[in-house]
C-alpha cells in the first residue's frame, strides 16, 4: 500500500498482513447486532423488505468471516468453520446471482452444503440464527467464533509488542533474543511459533 500525500510505502509480509483482520473483525461485530436489529424490527418491515435487509447484511457479514479465515489461514491459523464461512459466502454473493460460470465447482459447493440441484438457492433466516442450504448457522456460533478470533487477534498483538521489545532489546545489547508465545490455532491452542 501506498500513502499518496506522505509517499510512504507500507509493506505487509505474512504477520504485518494479519492487522488486516481487525477491519474485518471489528465489521464481522457490526454486522451480526444489524442482523439481530432487523430481526427486532421485522414487525415493522414488509416481508420483502425484511428479505432483502437480511439478504445485505447476511452477504455482508459472510464476506467479513471469509476475509478473517484468509488472513488467518494465510498464518496457519485454522478453525472448522472456515470451510462454512467461504462456501456460504460464495453461494449468497454468487450462486444467489447465478453468475458462477464453473458449474463443475458450483455443482461441489451445492453439493456440500446440502441444496438441491433444481434450485438457485437456498437461504432462510431465523430469529436465532440463518440457513445456508443445509447448513444451519446459529448466531451464538458466530459469536463464539468472533470471541475466538478476538482472542487470536489480542495474542498476536501481545507477540508483537514482545517481538518489538526484544527487537529493542536486541538492537541496544547485540544479543539474540527467542520470544516464544503460542499465536496459532488449530480449532483451539495449538503449536508455539518462535521468532528470533
Amino acid at each position: 500500500m501506498k500513502d499518496a500525500e506522505t509517499n510512504i510505502t507500507y509493506e505487509f509480509d505474512d504477520d504485518g498482513a494479519m492487522f488486516l483482520v481487525e477491519a474485518y473483525r471489528l465489521g464481522a461485530h457490526e454486522q451480526l447486532q444489524r442482523y439481530r436489529d432487523n430481526v427486532e424490527i421485522r414487525e415493522e418491515l414488509d416481508v420483502h423488505t425484511y428479505i432483502f435487509k437480511q439478504l445485505h447484511e447476511l452477504s455482508n457479514l459472510l464476506e467479513d468471516l471469509e476475509c478473517i479465515a484468509i488472513y488467518f489461514e494465510g498464518n496457519d491459523i485454522e478453525h472448522k468453520m472456515h470451510k462454512v464461512w467461504k462456501q456460504a459466502r460464495h453461494h449468497v454473493r454468487h450462486d444467489i446471482r447465478d453468475t458462477i460460470i464453473d458449474i463443475k465447482r458450483r455443482r461441489k459447493r451445492f453439493k456440500f452444503l446440502g441444496i438441491p440441484e433444481h434450485l438457485n438457492a437456498q437461504v432462510y433466516f431465523q430469529d436465532n440464527g440463518f440457513l445456508v442450504a443445509g447448513k444451519t448457522v446459529l448466531l451464538s456460533e458466530v459469536e463464539s467464533y468472533l470471541s475466538w478470533a478476538d482472542n487470536v487477534t489480542a495474542q498476536y498483538v501481545n507477540w508483537l509488542k514482545m517481538y518489538e521489545m526484544s527487537k529493542e532489546k536486541k538492537d541496544k545489547t547485540d544479543e539474540v533474543t527467542d520470544v516464544h508465545i503460542n499465536t496459532s490455532y488449530r480449532n483451539g491452542p495449538g503449536f508455539e511459533r518462535k521468532i528470533y
